[in-house]
C-alpha cells in the first residue's frame, strides 16, 4: 500500500530547461500572472489566474478555457 509521501512524488512534476534568456526575465515569466497568462496553456486556449501565491505553501488556482469555451479548472501548491 502506498503512504502519503510515494503518493505524493507519483504526482510530482520535475522540469528542467536552459533558456536563452537571463534569470530575471525567466523567474517573471513563470511568476508574474499578467506574463503567465500569456504563454501558459495550449494554443487556442486562454489562461486566467484566480490566485498565485508564489512561496513555499502558496496557492496557485488558475483555469484554462479551451476554444469550444470548455473550462478546465486547475490548483497547485507550492512545496
Amino acid at each position: 500500500m502506498e503512504n502519503n509521501q510515494e503518493k505524493k512524488r507519483s504526482r510530482s512534476l520535475h522540469i528542467q530547461k536552459t533558456l536563452p534568456a537571463d534569470i530575471r526575465s525567466v523567474w517573471q515569466a513563470w511568476t508574474e500572472p499578467e506574463k503567465v497568462m500569456q504563454w501558459w496553456g495550449p494554443d487556442g486556449f486562454h489562461t486566467t489566474i484566480q490566485v498565485m501565491e508564489v512561496q513555499a505553501g502558496g496557492l496557485w488556482r488558475l483555469v484554462l478555457q479551451g476554444p469550444d469555451g470548455k473550462r478546465y479548472p486547475n490548483k497547485s501548491l507550492f512545496e
